[in-house]
């Protein structure tokens, strides 16, 4: 985020914190000099956000109607899916020449192709968002299998009413929040699919999440038997309501006309293949700030493979009275910010958006979904800030602009 700070603006801070008046103009001229140096380095990736937003309006067309074609399929497999022969699913007449689709329905036949975990506290002014989810998730079974980390028995009987699997929370931190690794660590040995990831509990997905991932599957240029990373933007939507707006086939519709799409620095879902190593993951837990963007910038530094989906998968955010930063307003707000900070030190969470991932998905002229390469900035592939700047960086967090 850039800063506007004057002369005037630096000498009142630093006279704020008993700062002696030593310090010589060629000091603030110094401070001055860092703050276009950092605003020059975050308004790169500020423009291609902007870009980027352009381009996922320009996807939409394209991805309503392959979506349309998958909820054919899914309406399909649904009533043919107990019997697990190819003669009955093949008998219905519900063909697809949609290759994605056809290639998805080859693949259910074997196994889901993803196992997705979350978990929630039942709270009273947020059940109508928490059915929404268990609802819509159940509605891309047999293709996702939904699974819910808790404790609460109301809650897991309602999940398991929708045909979720449903795993006691054994790992948590900061009061009782659920540690983000032990719950997909637990899904791969105990679930077999392709891949494995986590969703925020208030995070609706259309089809594109299906068609999205048989694209990174069946990709030429990456190379599944090494860790890979999903990750892409939410769109925000206020007041989704149940048995309309939560289903597949008005969800992409909602999304157009009543959401926005979303900073590419807030991620709230992750989705990885097998051979991830989340056991040398630290013991972040989930709905707290910090974790997201330094998972970003991990997967980075150790070389994986890393996809925006960003133009193909729809995300719906459920926005409630408690906004779109209710995370900020958590308690243990800091603990992964701490955790962190104590393992690595300072870290450059701007290089943690989704615009720092290699690969990126999108739909071409002809609506036949790609993987691409981005040639991405070097702010993206440290997690440490230059040397320089961190005087900077520390007067930045003092004034909350920062983490």
């Amino acid at each position: 985020m850039p800063l506007n700070y004057n002369r005037n603006t630096l000498q009142n801070l630093l006279r704020h914190y008993s700062v002696r008046s030593v310090f010589s103009n060629r000091v603030i001229v110094l401070l001055l000099i860092l703050t276009a140096l950092i605003n020059c380095l975050t308004l790169t990736i500020s423009q291609k956000e902007r870009i980027e937003e352009v381009i996922i309006q320009e996807s939409k067309e394209c991805k309503n109607e392959r979506n349309k074609n998958l909820i054919k399929l899914l309406d399909c497999v649904k009533g043919n899916f107990r019997s697990r022969t190819a003669n009955s699913i093949g008998s219905t007449g519900c063909k697809e020449s949609n290759k994605n689709i056809r290639v998805l329905l080859k693949h259910v036949r074997q196994e889901p192709i993803l196992t997705l975990v979350s978990s929630w506290k039942s709270q009273a002014d947020k059940t109508k968002m928490n059915l929404n989810t268990i609802k819509n998730w159940a509605s891309l079974k047999p293709f996702i299998r939904p699974v819910l980390f808790t404790d609460d028995e109301e809650l897991a009987s309602e999940c398991r009413k929708y045909g979720w699997d449903v795993l006691p929370l054994l790992h948590t931190a900061a009061g009782g929040v659920p540690v983000l690794k032990h719950m997909i660590i637990k899904s791969v040995r105990r679930f077999n699919s392709t891949f494995y990831g986590y969703a925020n509990g208030d995070i609706l997905f259309s089809g594109s999440l299906l068609t999205t991932l048989r694209g990174v599957l069946s990709s030429p240029i990456l190379d599944l038997k090494k860790p890979a990373l999903v990750i892409g933007r939410r769109t925000n939507v206020d007041e989704v309501h149940i048995d309309t707006d939560a289903s597949l086939n008005s969800l992409e519709e909602i999304a157009d006309t009543k959401g926005f799409l979303f900073k590419p620095y807030a991620l709230d879902f992750f989705l990885t293949n097998k051979v991830f190593p989340w056991k040398d993951i630290p013991e972040v837990v989930i709905g707290r700030i910090a974790y997201d963007n330094w998972l970003v910038l991990y997967a980075n530094e150790n070389g994986y493979q890393m996809v925006d989906a960003s133009r193909t998968l729809q995300a719906v955010h459920q926005t409630t009275s408690y906004g779109n930063y209710e995370g900020f307003n958590s308690p243990n707000v800091h603990y992964n910010l701490n955790l962190l900070y104590t393992l690595y030190g300072e870290i450059n969470y701007v290089g943690g958006e989704t615009t720092c991932a290699k690969y990126y998905t999108d739909i071409n002229s002809t609506c036949n979904f790609e993987i691409k390469q981005r040639i991405v900035e070097p702010l993206c592939l440290t997690s440490k800030y230059p040397t320089i700047a961190l005087p900077l960086i520390k007067l930045k967090r003092l004034f909350g602009v920062l983490y």
